[in-house]
């Protein structure tokens, strides 16, 4: 009881000199775009990704770049794959022995992904 009464007094100024829910937003925006960025980055410094990761997959898709694309243990990027298909730059593969053939032969321009 005598927490709770002290906790009367203190509330109102909890908010005080705390950012705004505008703030918040901007700073959070910030954040998210920057990560996008470092992504797409680290994306594009490569000839094919291979990938296990959906949004992995998603940001490749969306660049264009050849990638192969192994499905995780609860199946939801094969999951993806299944409901939404695939385009020209995306092979599936096994496991990643079979994705780190399946990338050597995008990147020397011996294998084709057919959508």
């Amino acid at each position: 009881e005598r927490g709770l009464a002290g906790l009367g007094a203190v509330a109102p100024r909890l908010g005080r000199g705390m950012p705004g829910r505008a703030m918040l937003a901007r700073s959070f925006n910030a954040t998210t775009r920057a990560r996008v960025e470092m992504g797409l980055a680290q994306i594009d410094r490569h000839a094919v990704l291979v990938t296990d990761r959906l949004h992995g997959h998603i940001l490749a898709t969306l660049l264009g770049k050849p990638h192969v694309v192994i499905d995780n243990s609860y199946g939801k990027v094969g999951n993806f794959i299944e409901a939404w298909g695939t385009d020209n730059v995306t092979l599936c593969a096994a496991d990643f022995t079979e994705a780190h053939a399946m990338a050597q032969d995008l990147a020397t321009g011996s294998a084709v992904a057919s959508a």
